[in-house]
C-alpha cells in the first residue's frame, strides 16, 4: 500500500463527486487508495495469480471498513452500483471476492517519469488475464453453496433482478404484516418503480418513512402495504422529511384517495394471478 495516487481538481465538478453523499465518497476515496499501483502476485492452491494497477480484489466489509466510521456495507454496495453506473470503475463478484477496476486509471495516474505507468491497451489486456483468473476462482465452491445457489433459481428466476422477495420481506419485517412477493399486483407495482430506475434502498426508505408516520396510528397503519407504498405517491414518500405527523394532520381528502387506492388493488388482486403480468 506504499506510494501515492493523484486527484485531479476537476473530480470536485463532476456528478460522481458533486451528487454523491458523503458515504459514497469516502467510499470512492477509500477504493482509489486501495487499488494497486503496480502489478501484485501472489499464489493460490498452486496457482499463480496477478492484480494489475487501477486494480484490487477485495470484500464489501473490507472496503466498508477502509471507508470509515459510519459506511455500512449497504452503503458501499449502492456506492459501488451508482460508480459502475457512472463508469468509473467496473465490479466483478463471486461468492467471496470481487474485483473492482477503476476505469482509465492509467490515463489519470501515469506519467512517462512515473514507475505505475500503464497504458490503456496493456491494462486491458491484463485484466482480461485477471478476469479469466477470478473465473477460476468462481469454481471452486463448496457443496453447501452449490445448493444454496440452486434454492435460489428455484425461488426467482434468474433473468429477473427485480428483488421482490427481499422488499416485501422487508416490508412484513417492519410492519408485522404477511404481504407475498408473488402475488401479481404486488410485483406489478414494484415492476413499474423499478423501471423508473428507483433501487433496493429506496423502496426500503420509503417503508422506512411511512412506518414513522403510520405504524402507531390505528387508522393510518392499514396503508401501510404495496398499493399504498408503491403506487403514485412513491417519489414523494421517497423524498419526505423524516418527522413525526400528529394523525389529526391527515386529511379527509388523503384518507379518501389512499382507501380509494387500497380498494382498487384489493379487486385486482382478486382477478389476477402472478401469469397474468409475468
Amino acid at each position: 500500500m506504499a506510494g501515492w495516487i493523484k486527484l485531479y481538481r476537476e473530480l470536485g465538478d463532476k456528478p460522481i463527486w458533486l451528487e454523491s453523499t458523503s458515504d459514497q465518497r469516502s467510499v470512492l476515496m477509500a477504493l482509489l487508495m486501495m487499488v494497486n499501483y503496480e502489478p501484485n502476485k501472489w499464489e493460490w492452491q498452486g496457482k499463480q495469480y496477478e492484480c494489475m494497477p487501477g486494480q484490487v480484489i477485495t470484500s464489501l466489509p473490507k472496503i466498508a471498513e477502509r471507508s470509515g466510521k459510519g459506511v455500512s456495507i449497504q452503503n458501499v454496495r449502492t456506492a459501488l452500483k451508482r460508480f459502475e453506473k457512472l463508469g468509473f470503475l467496473t465490479d466483478e463478484s463471486t461468492n467471496k471476492n470481487r474485483l473492482i477496476t477503476i476505469v482509465n486509471w492509467a490515463i489519470y495516474q501515469g506519467s512517462d517519469d512515473e514507475p505505475n505507468r500503464q497504458t490503456n491497451k496493456q491494462l486491458t489486456g491484463n485484466q482480461q488475464a485477471t478476469n479469466r483468473q477470478l473465473t477460476a476462482i468462481k469454481n471452486i465452491r463448496t457443496k453447501e453453496e452449490k445448493n444454496k445457489e440452486v434454492k435460489d433459481i428455484v425461488e426467482q428466476k434468474p433473468d429477473d433482478p427485480i428483488p421482490y422477495r427481499e422488499i416485501i420481506d422487508y416490508l412484513n419485517q417492519q410492519t408485522g404484516k404477511s404481504f407475498r412477493h408473488s402475488a401479481a399486483a404486488n410485483k406489478k407495482l414494484i415492476k413499474a418503480r423499478w423501471n423508473e430506475g428507483y433501487t433496493t434502498d429506496q423502496f426500503k426508505r420509503v417503508i422506512d418513512n411511512k412506518c414513522q408516520d403510520w405504524i402507531h396510528d390505528s387508522k393510518m397503519n392499514q396503508y401501510l402495504q404495496p398499493s399504498t407504498l408503491f403506487a403514485g405517491k412513491f417519489d414523494r414518500y421517497l423524498n419526505q422529511r423524516n418527522r413525526t405527523i400528529n394523525t389529526k394532520s391527515v386529511s379527509a381528502e388523503e384518507e379518501r384517495i389512499l382507501e380509494l387506492s387500497r380498494q382498487r388493488m384489493d379487486a385486482m388482486e382478486m382477478i389476477t394471478d402472478d401469469s397474468e403480468f409475468f
